[in-house]
């Protein structure tokens, strides 16, 4: 005949299990530092593999954007100008 376990087996099961749990919690979804070491070492190798030519996009992007800036400041200024030559004068005094 099967006996059942005691109350204190039963406690000592479900603290074991809790354990095993919690362990099992922080190799799935726990930090990996050999992992992490490996991107880093990865990210080292090739840290500059493409900085020149993000660089040189950068600034041939910057200097567009500059010249549009001036291009539309430019024509600004210039509508400014021929709208206060085409002002319809208007009279000093009402009759």
């Amino acid at each position: 005949m099967i006996q059942a376990p005691s109350y204190s087996d039963l406690v000592a099961e479900i603290k074991d299990l809790k354990a095993r749990i919690a362990y099992l919690e922080r190799q799935l979804y726990g930090a990996k530092p050999d992992r992490l070491s490996r991107k880093n070492k990865q990210k080292a190798d090739q840290s500059d593999l493409f900085d020149k030519e993000f660089k040189d996009a950068y600034e041939d992007k910057h200097k567009e954007i500059e010249k549009t800036v001036k291009d539309i400041e430019a024509e600004t200024a210039k509508r400014k100008a021929q709208a206060e030559k085409t002002k319809p004068s208007r009279p000093s005094s009402y009759r």
